[in-house]
């Protein structure tokens, strides 16, 4: 999904799982390093992939944020502005 206003662009990707639902407490945590959701015991890995999204999202001046309800599953929203955009001091919580 793009975004364009004024000729500022603001690229958006959306990533959905119909699958387990992340509740409240747990959202509060899973960008911090090693921390593994309590569903996660039975799947190899060690807590860091949503910490490093968001670290490297976050220096090119993007978000990472997640909901999760029972209706939508969970979706992770990734937006990435464009250089014109960050040279304009646009802010992304402007859209």
């Amino acid at each position: 999904t793009r975004l364009e206003n004024k000729g500022w662009r603001i690229d958006y990707i959306n990533v959905t799982n119909k699958g387990n639902v992340i509740s409240a407490e747990e959202i509060q945590k899973i960008f911090q390093p090693f921390h593994r959701g309590s569903n996660a015991k039975n799947y190899k890995g060690f807590g860091l992939g949503l910490a490093l999204a968001k670290g490297i999202i976050g220096i090119h001046k993007g978000t990472l944020n997640v909901r999760s309800g029972l209706s939508e599953g969970t979706i992770f929203e990734i937006a990435i502005p464009s250089l014109k955009s960050i040279q304009a001091g646009i802010d992304l919580a402007a859209f």
